[in-house]
């Protein structure tokens, strides 16, 4: 089930949405989503929204902890899937609690291929954090995500 959330006035049960640093992250220029809703508390994220990248100048990497969520807002377990497309240099990590960074990439767990399907759990959040390896271009450093899902 994909859904644009503005075209149709129908609030998805599951969404991406801004995540706890997003707005840190925003306001240092290292990350922007455009195509944003309210649904409910939450700053939901529409469907193949463009996500735009930008890397910390002189470092070998930039990490963006939490600053997405995927929002679970029915009872039941969902299946769900992550599509679109990232810039080369940009990892997706995605957790089932809050993330932090320990000075080793294997604390940021198993990187996400996009539609690879995640059980997410009923009224759950799951978090989204990005890994960037090295500088991003400023061209070519957009991508796209949407989510599809399937209630159980």
């Amino acid at each position: 089930y994909q859904i644009n959330y503005k075209a149709s006035n129908v609030n998805p049960t599951v969404f991406l949405a801004e995540g706890p640093n997003y707005a840190t992250a925003k306001a240092q220029g290292l990350l922007y989503v455009n195509n944003t809703t309210a649904i409910g508390t939450y700053t939901a994220i529409e469907n193949n929204a463009q996500v735009r990248f930008n890397s910390t100048l002189y470092t070998d990497y930039t990490i963006l902890l939490n600053v997405l969520e995927l929002v679970s807002t029915t009872s039941s377990s969902t299946t769900v899937w992550i599509n679109g497309s990232l810039p080369s240099d940009v990892t997706l990590y995605i957790t089932t609690s809050q993330e932090s960074f320990t000075g080793s990439l294997s604390s940021l767990g198993t990187p996400y291929t996009p539609g690879k399907p995640i059980s997410l759990a009923g009224n759950g959040i799951d978090y989204i954090t990005f890994y960037i390896s090295g500088q991003i271009p400023s061209t070519g450093n957009t991508g796209s995500l949407s989510v599809q899902y399937l209630v159980q």
